[in-house]
């Protein structure tokens, strides 16, 4: 059994505690307090992701990429807290779908990307080979396109990821035309997203984490650890790359005294099946079923 976007977000909703943040108290921007580092997510922003993780799916049938953003904006346009779409692809030879959304009124930049809705994507949820994370190892196992911008974990020779989602970040500069986006926007937010479901869900954890890698790398501040805040997300690396990522990016805080630049909160229902998949495989992140 598979939950959908919309069952998720559904059961999301009933949850839905109305909390508050910053902006909606009114507090200037240069006011606010960022959330301790991996503090539990507000549901209202759950429930915002789930949301945003099932409209992306709408526009799987769009052919011409600069039409979603306009066709998005305008049907936002007279909603109190409507969100902006900056930028979205669908590679027609690859499969994902992404969008980069943002809404001045949640205080958010958000990075968006569906799940599997036909064959090609399915396709890639069944690669299950393995390879380094990032761009190092690409070019010997694929003959697809490595983003130009570098991305590797240092370190960790024994951490591998599953092929196929890999490839769906790093293939075709599908990473490059994200981050150079982010990059240009970031400074406008206090917060930045990534999300999705399904394959969607684990293009997102390793997006996020490239992104981390990125600023961390440069050794630029970030207001608050970009949130991976994803729903059925499958298992996407193994055991090695699991530990790696638990200990140097998802333990820090006030007991290291480092930069916290990335957190994984993964939402899954009971009796989906995605998330146990595949078996050989590990989550990283926090679970919450």
């Amino acid at each position: 059994v598979v939950a959908s976007a919309a069952e998720t977000q559904r059961f999301l909703l009933r949850g839905n505690d109305g909390e508050k943040d910053g902006q909606q108290l009114g507090i200037p921007q240069q006011h606010r307090q960022p959330p301790p580092f991996d503090t539990f997510p507000r549901l209202a922003m759950v429930a915002e992701m789930a949301n945003l993780s099932q409209q992306v799916y709408a526009y799987r049938d769009f052919k011409g990429n600069g039409d979603v953003c306009g066709d998005w904006n305008h049907n936002n346009a007279t909603r109190e807290d409507h969100t902006t779409c900056h930028w979205y692809r669908h590679d027609q030879g690859l499969g994902p779908q992404v969008m980069i959304v943002s809404s001045h009124s949640k205080d958010y930049l958000a990075v968006v990307f569906a799940g599997t809705d036909d064959v090609k994507t399915s396709l890639v949820d069944f690669v299950v080979r393995t390879l380094d994370f990032g761009t190092d190892d690409f070019d010997r196992h694929a003959a697809l396109n490595a983003s130009k911008v570098p991305v590797a974990l240092p370190g960790c020779p024994a951490c591998k990821v599953h092929a196929g989602f890999n490839n769906a970040v790093f293939a075709n500069h599908i990473f490059d035309d994200i981050y150079v986006r982010v990059e240009k926007l970031r400074f406008n937010f206090t917060r930045m997203y990534t999300t999705g479901h399904s394959l969607g869900a684990a293009n997102s954890v390793l997006t996020g984490l490239a992104m981390a890698l990125q600023f961390q790398k440069h050794d630029e501040h970030l207001t608050t650890p970009i949130i991976s805040l994803n729903f059925g997300c499958p298992q996407v690396g193994n055991e090695e790359f699991r530990e790696y990522i638990h200990t140097n990016y998802l333990s820090h805080g006030n007991a290291t005294g480092k930069d916290a630049y990335l957190t994984i909160w993964r939402f899954v229902l009971g009796w989906d099946l995605v998330p146990r998949l595949p078996e050989f495989f590990e989550h990283v992140g926090h679970t919450v079923q």
